[in-house]
């Protein structure tokens, strides 16, 4: 039950002759998946083909889920941090922040008046499956987070030209990475580093980066909207810049 200030969950199976009660003493935290993640430790012994082998620890440990996680396709990166008990998880294009508790190893759920998200993690947590309320999966891959001392910044510097429409711009990028251009547009302006790879658009919602590599070589970039996937740059050299204006 909840009163102003106070919340409590009591969760039992009459058979097993077994019950968890949690109470506490604010309102605002959820308490139903966290009952759920008490029994699945206490009992995973009867109810998992590990045969009593299951490491009990491994569940509770947090940090080890922590860090960004790409979807290649989408060009979407999440950001999944600690936060308190459970994990946050924050799309960066999208915005907002999933809360998620424990369900099993492995396994997380969040639950608002929307229905309910599932977040699991393959066994080398290096694979991030999402189930949306609707039932559609997305899987993001571990990357690493943009390093200023290992991005290739000067590598990525330089004329670019538009391969359908033929725009040239010059990108430049700062020592924090933050990427910007000769034109005098914000769709080619204040990008932040998201990965070593993907770039956002601060002023336009789910507006991404990519850069392009053959080896240690940068090729040219794609940039990606909610509307419009892979628009094409590729590098040149030796090309007189032109003055173009975007529509």
């Amino acid at each position: 039950g909840v009163h102003f200030g106070f919340r409590s969950m009591m969760l039992i199976f009459p058979t097993e002759e077994f019950a968890v009660i949690i109470t506490g003493n604010i309102d605002d935290q959820e308490f139903f998946y966290n009952s759920y993640a008490v029994a699945d430790l206490l009992m995973a012994d009867r109810y998992t083909e590990n045969n009593g082998n299951i490491d009990h620890e491994l569940v509770l440990d947090l940090d080890r889920y922590t860090g960004k996680f790409t979807n290649q396709y989408l060009d979407e990166v999440v950001q999944v941090s600690l936060s308190g008990p459970s994990l946050s998880i924050k799309n960066h294009q999208k915005g907002g922040n999933d809360k998620v508790f424990p369900k099993s190893l492995g396994t997380f759920i969040s639950s608002n008046s929307s229905g309910s998200k599932k977040f699991r993690f393959d066994q080398g947590l290096n694979e991030l499956y999402i189930t949306d309320y609707d039932g559609t999966v997305k899987q993001y891959n571990r990357s690493e987070a943009f390093d200023p001392q290992k991005s290739p910044k000067e590598k990525l510097r330089g004329t670019y030209k538009m391969t359908e429409g033929g725009l040239v711009l010059k990108l430049e990028i700062d020592e924090n990475g933050r990427i910007g251009s000769d034109l005098e547009s914000e769709y080619f302006n204040n990008f932040e580093p998201l990965t070593n790879e993907i770039w956002m658009n601060k002023n336009i919602n789910m507006m991404t980066m990519r850069f392009l590599f053959d080896g240690d070589k940068v090729k040219g970039f794609t940039v990606s909207t909610d509307r419009l996937k892979d628009l094409r740059f590729e590098k040149v050299a030796g090309m007189a810049q032109e003055k173009k204006q975007m529509d």
